[in-house]
């Protein structure tokens, strides 16, 4: 019902996109889909519009230092803009409560991994619609298995495992209402502390040989 309701919107809402892209490759297409729905996203949640624009540029700096085809790490990078995109069927008031969540709202809250994935697994134009619905349902896992769902190690997508790690730095370095923004320095230790429990070791190396880069990113400095 409801869920449904959200999707047929997304739908009706990109019918400008398509008319937009009539004769574009599909590339440009893919490109002109994912671009508007991450601005619905933003819409709805009221997050500073730059952060999905760094976890991806972060999540594309994180794949080359693993030595990623580029192919793939933009990609990677693409689908990682639509990390959030469940939270369009949390109801408005949580997204935007300037405190913090009581019980049962972060359990509506964590629903949007679920229905990130439902969203994204509808779209099958491309192979990176289904790299999105992977970051969407797991980039609350945790390498422990702590997380949402309960998955560790290998078993959480490597496309996740990174856009978890870069999405956690992001919002730990930007300030929120019901928060003040971390120092660089701060965020980039609690991500080494929690390397092999709720990061993958893997991924915070590279995060760690990265850091230039994402300082960077971080100040505008990086396009």
């Amino acid at each position: 019902g409801f869920l449904i309701s959200v999707i047929s919107t997304l739908y009706s809402g990109l019918d400008l996109v398509y008319q937009k892209i009539v004769g574009q490759d599909m590339r440009s297409a893919e490109m002109s889909i994912f671009v508007q729905l991450a601005k619905n996203t933003d819409i709805a949640t009221g997050t500073p519009g730059e952060h999905i624009d760094r976890v991806s540029k972060y999540v594309y700096a994180v794949c080359h230092a693993l030595e990623m085809d580029d192919m793939m790490a933009k990609a990677y990078a693409l689908a990682s803009k639509m990390h959030d995109i469940g939270k369009l069927a949390i109801p408005h008031y949580i997204l935007t409560k300037p405190a913090l969540l009581t019980d049962r709202e972060r359990l509506i809250m964590k629903c949007h991994t679920d229905y990130g994935a439902v969203i994204l697994s509808s779209f099958s134009i491309k192979p990176v619609f289904k790299i999105a619905a992977a970051i969407a349902m797991y980039h609350h896992e945790q390498y422990d298995g702590k997380g949402y769902h309960g998955i560790a190690g290998d078993k959480i997508p490597l496309c996740a495992r990174i856009t978890t790690v870069c999405d956690a730095f992001d919002a730990l370095t930007t300030k929120r209402d019901y928060k003040e923004a971390w120092s660089f320095d701060s965020a980039l230790q609690y991500i080494n502390d929690n390397s092999g429990s709720i990061f993958d070791p893997q991924v915070v190396d590279a995060f760690n040989r990265s850091v230039n880069i994402i300082k960077n990113i971080k100040n505008g400095k990086e396009s």
